[in-house]
């Protein structure tokens, strides 16, 4: 605006004639563009009268009677401001008369954050050259004798914000260069949580994600990201630097104009990058570009009151191969890398994303990557796994599967050529995946035949099982109880019974010794004796792993009996009882049985009322009971028995105390 020079005086002649006792009310609002006074931006109001030190109260009511005459304050939805121009700019000029200019630096000093922006447009709209000099140079200061430990203050950060939005092109790189002078301890101080509010990081991270919209301010926006996740402190927080530093780039919802290329090579001078802490981070986001189904916030439309950009993505298909091309290219050159940790990343995001990667044509490059003579057994498992289930989902030829027979037979043929052909591989490769991947692939028994081949190898030769044994008790034997149940099957005698139960105790992994006892008792009951007497020695060094074995056997391995045994020697909390909710696998519990459970049910929730696992069970229990439709006569008898009312009403009290999951059955 203008200034209205000679004419001042009159005008504030005439505003003194016209407002007399209201005119400090003219001159404090025309201090900012517009106040905020009612709904949610009614503090502003509070701020305003509080920088002045006028009463909200009287402040209000006054820029009411004045909008309604002389009109010099204009009601617009929940804000004030001075109108017309002319009258503002000469109410800001008494304004700064009044509380600035005798001490200026205190003033800038004591402005509130939420109204600091709309005074410093005040400022440029009607402050004249002298009042612009004095904020600028006040604030420019401020700002350039900034520290990289004062953006862990509340306050400072606020104020900061505000100029940034206010002034990005004069401010943002100052943020940039203190976040890159800051030390690793001085940026884990900046904090995200707050007594009762967000701490400065949060408000940082926040600001950094609108800025980036710009082209301009990429680069410092990287950078600043990149320098928080190093230094993480808002690990629980999904929209934190780490994850909005991720998205960046991403094909889809990057949240900023660059060019995929464009951040993919800096990207790549990430994972470059000689800081090991860099490079991990970098190999990270580079496996996250590969999940192009993903969900970001949407953004304000206004930032820093311009209009950003529209975020970049890909026009058309041949856009979206090129991106996908690019991606490949540099995960081919990591995979030739004579980094080693390069080299691992490359094998598991091929791995990882190896059906999106089939489906997309990439078989060639998916074979050059992992090339079979560096494979690992379990690799070839994962490998062969994901390509199952490419074939059967994405190997059908029709209108919604568009890959060739050519390209389709090339995949199969692959796949053939991992496949295995000596023992131990053919071993890994069936039961290290869990069964349901074949029931869903509709496979199932063709893997069930692959392994009873196996199990009748293992039990023809005692020399081969003993050697696979610390296999078959590793994590990685994901379907160990399904061979064990088969040597179970097998081994009618036992033969193989105390040295599947040694060995699971000595890994410490139960899988194996279930299966085999299941298999084992079901065709050859008449071993429960030798089976109890080596579970009783199991139970001497490890309850728990007792417990995973003898559940098996049901009632044939005295289930319960055992249970409450060990309960009671306070070897197994009472939450164990949870395996006999349902009663047993062929049976009903009896009366007796059932008031021994709520015994111990009862007494675990009177001494830890808090316990809301052990009232769950406790709860399900009865509820299992009470809401069966097709109850027995056996549990009809459990229900009509006195002692098990009184248990029960007991436990239905001591409910009311702990509320939780008896909501969900009454």
């Amino acid at each position: 605006a203008g200034h209205v020079g000679p004419v001042t005086s009159i005008i504030r002649d005439y505003l003194c004639r016209r407002v007399t006792e209201e005119l400090y009310v003219i001159e404090g609002i025309s201090l900012v563009s517009r106040i905020g006074y009612k709904g949610d931006v009614a503090e502003e109001l509070d701020h305003l009268c509080a920088l002045i030190n006028r009463d909200r109260h009287t402040v209000q009511e006054s820029a009411v009677k004045l909008h309604d005459a002389p009109g010099f304050v204009v009601k617009a939805g929940r804000y004030f401001y001075v109108t017309p121009e002319i009258v503002a700019q000469v109410a800001f000029e008494g304004a700064w008369r009044r509380w600035i200019a005798d001490d200026p630096e205190g003033f800038f000093n004591r402005i509130p954050s939420p109204i600091l922006e709309v005074f410093l447009k005040r400022v440029s709209r009607s402050g004249s050259e002298e009042m612009r000099r004095q904020v600028g140079l006040f604030f420019s200061k401020w700002v350039h004798e900034l520290q990289p430990i004062d953006l862990s203050n509340p306050q400072n950060v606020n104020r900061f914000i505000t100029l940034i939005e206010t002034s990005p092109d004069t401010y943002f790189p100052l943020l940039f260069g203190l976040v890159e002078r800051a030390t690793q301890e001085e940026l884990r101080a900046i904090t995200g949580h707050g007594y009762g509010h967000w701490g400065p990081r949060r408000y940082l991270v926040w600001l950094v994600e609108k800025i980036i919209r710009f082209p301009q301010f990429f680069n410092m926006g990287e950078s600043i990201l990149l320098r928080f996740s190093l230094e993480e402190t808002e690990e629980g927080i999904g929209n934190n630097a780490t994850s909005i530093w991720k998205q960046l780039f991403g094909i889809f919802l990057c949240g900023t104009a660059i060019p995929f290329q464009e951040r993919l090579n800096k990207l790549k001078e990430r994972i470059n990058s000689e800081d090991e802490k860099t490079s991990n981070l970098a190999l990270d986001a580079f496996d996250g570009v590969f999940t192009e189904y993903r969900m970001r916030m949407i953004g304000p439309a206004i930032i820093a009151g311009r209009m950003p950009p529209d975020e970049w993505n890909p026009k058309t298909h041949a856009d979206l191969k090129r991106c996908h091309d690019q991606l490949i290219l540099l995960l081919c050159e990591l995979a030739l890398s004579d980094h080693q940790l390069f080299r691992q990343k490359a094998y598991q995001i091929s791995i990882s994303h190896m059906r999106t990667l089939l489906f997309r044509g990439y078989v060639d490059e998916l074979m050059n990557i992992l090339v079979i003579e560096n494979l690992t057994d379990e690799i070839r498992v994962r490998i062969i796994e994901s390509i199952e289930e490419f074939l059967h989902y994405e190997g059908q030829q029709d209108a919604s599967h568009p890959l060739s027979r050519e390209y389709i037979d090339k995949v199969n043929h692959w796949m053939e050529t991992l496949k295995p052909t000596d023992f131990h591989s053919r071993l890994v490769t069936s039961i290290g995946v869990d069964a349901w991947h074949y029931q869903f692939l509709q496979d199932e028994e063709k893997w069930r035949q692959e392994i009873q081949l196996l199990a009748r190898k293992l039990f023809e030769d005692s020399d081969l099982f003993n050697n696979e044994m610390e296999w078959l008790c590793s994590k990685n034997a994901k379907s160990a109880a399904v061979i064990g149940e088969e040597i179970g099957k097998i081994d009618t005698h036992g033969l193989y019974l105390e040295m599947i139960i040694n060995s699971s105790v000595a890994c410490q992994s139960t899988a194996l010794a279930r299966g085999y006892i299941y298999g084992l008792l079901n065709i050859s009951p008449s071993v429960a004796e030798r089976v109890n007497a080596l579970l009783d020695r199991v139970e001497e060094s490890s309850a728990v792993l007792a417990y995973e074995i003898y559940m098996v056997g049901s009632d044939i391995t005295n289930s319960l009996s055992r249970t409450l045994k060990l309960i009671d020697l306070r070897r197994l909390p009472t939450t164990y009882l949870n395996g006999f909710v349902g009663g047993f696998r062929s049976r009903s519990l009896t009366v007796n049985e059932c008031k021994e459970i709520l015994k111990r049910l009862v007494g675990a929730i009177e001494a830890d009322n808090s316990d809301s696992i052990i009232t769950k069970i406790a709860t399900e229990f009865v509820a299992y009971r009470i809401t069966d439709e097709n109850r027995t006569s056996s549990e009809i008898r459990i229900l009509n028995d006195q002692k098990i009312q009184e248990l029960i009403w007991h436990l239905l009290e001591l409910f009311v105390k702990n509320p939780g999951r008896e909501s969900f059955w009454w």
